[in-house]
């Protein structure tokens, strides 16, 4: 075959492939790093960097820069539309923005505010400060694999058993792979809140720092190779939604699980008594115009998870019950006791996907964690991250 030929062959599966982007080549992601948003769901006026271990160089735009050694602190405030930074004896700068580097892979610092003594939270990398509309716009760029151990250190608890890391390992791989791009039209991949994944700085749990190393690269796809919605709560209940009934968009891999295996933990069941008029005016804020004034009607049995709740000719998604009434699930049913109401549930937490207390009973009774992923995500594949793909975007 011809030069020219093989180019063409070339460029024919290159165009071909274009709206299927492979994770392992995704910009800015093949360098094996990642910049999180810190302090997300906090009011950031002033903040205070710490060089907790080794040594940081600090440099204040436009035109300085500086040394911070070990134990030392710099301190960052907002100045009108721009920062104040204040580093050692130096003077204060005012500066449009501030970039605080490790100058090894063993630099650790902290983040406080004034008043703010926890300082439990270490973090790695770098960080950058910014203005921003809400307060300081805090951006972490440190090594993906740190972050993804740091996530499961915060959504799992410490290690509990090496196959549930494995598993947090890769549920949490496969967020970060796929929503990568979320927040990059605003200069950073992922927010630490729970608007992605909760992030509370590195973690030393050598179990869970090891299930990491050990499920490296590794994510859960669909069978045609695209990363899936990897969703977990805490527990069940003994049975898992399915995705429609929380977000109206049926998913085969996020199907109704019947789970035995978490019925015995502690957030299993749960209850909750109400008066006739808190449930009323729950029912109100979607709809409901009835005046009863009597328990009676609004009785309701759910042995197993339905979608809607259910009075005469009204109806109401159980999910839209429980986030009005700040309930530990969705899964509930509602029975009279004298002149109120009490209602029996089951589970915590959405029930969409994977159920952590029941993942952590299988591990513990010796499960792999394939067969933990395998037995909560119907269908899914277990691959490579190279052999991954995001779903296509959505041209607004």
């Amino acid at each position: 075959m011809s030069n020219k030929g093989l180019v063409l062959i070339l460029l024919t599966f290159c165009t071909l492939n274009t709206n299927l982007p492979l994770c392992g080549t995704a910009a800015g992601q093949d360098d094996g790093k990642i910049k999180i948003r810190l302090r997300t769901e906090q009011k950031n006026e002033t903040v205070i960097l710490k060089a907790a271990t080794g040594k940081f160089i600090i440099k204040v735009f436009p035109g300085f820069g500086a040394e911070v050694e070990e134990g030392k602190s710099v301190a960052i405030t907002l100045f009108g539309n721009r920062l104040a930074c204040k580093v050692g004896d130096h003077k204060a700068l005012v500066a449009d923005s501030v970039i605080f580097s490790s100058t090894s892979a063993a630099c650790r610092f902290t983040i406080t505010a004034p008043g703010e003594k926890d300082e439990r939270k270490t973090y790695t990398g770098s960080l950058s400060a910014y203005h921003d509309l809400n307060g300081l716009l805090l951006i972490n760029e440190c090594k993906t694999e740190d972050y993804i151990a740091g996530v499961v250190r915060a959504e799992g608890g410490p290690g509990k058993h090496p196959e549930y890391a494995r598993t947090l390992a890769l549920i949490t791989r496969t967020y970060t792979e796929r929503y990568f791009s979320k927040h990059l039209s605003d200069g950073y991949n992922l927010c630490d809140g729970t608007h992605c994944q909760v992030y509370n700085g590195i973690t030393g749990d050598t179990m869970i720092i090891n299930a990491v190393r050990s499920t490296s690269d590794k994510v859960i796809t669909t069978p045609d190779s695209i990363l899936i919605i990897s969703a977990f709560h805490s527990n069940c209940g003994g049975e898992t939604s399915p995705s429609e009934f929380v977000w109206l968009t049926s998913l085969p891999y996020l199907s109704k699980v019947t789970d035995t295996f978490c019925t015995s933990s502690r957030n299993a069941v749960w209850e909750k008594k109400l008066s006739v008029e808190e449930w009323t005016g729950a029912l109100k804020t979607y709809g409901y115009e009835g005046h009863v004034n009597k328990p009676a009607p609004f009785v309701f049995s759910q042995p197993a998870r339905v979608m809607n709740y259910t009075a005469g000719s009204f109806s109401v998604p159980f999910n839209l019950l429980r986030t009005t009434l700040g309930l530990r699930s969705s899964w509930f049913s509602v029975s009279a006791d004298g002149d109120s109401l009490v209602l029996r549930g089951r589970g915590y937490g959405h029930g969409v996907g994977l159920c952590q207390e029941g993942a952590l009973a299988m591990a513990l009774k010796g499960y792999r964690y394939e067969d933990i992923i395998r037995f909560y995500y119907k269908g899914v594949v277990i691959t490579d991250s190279r052999y991954a793909r995001r779903p296509p975007e959505v041209k607004k």
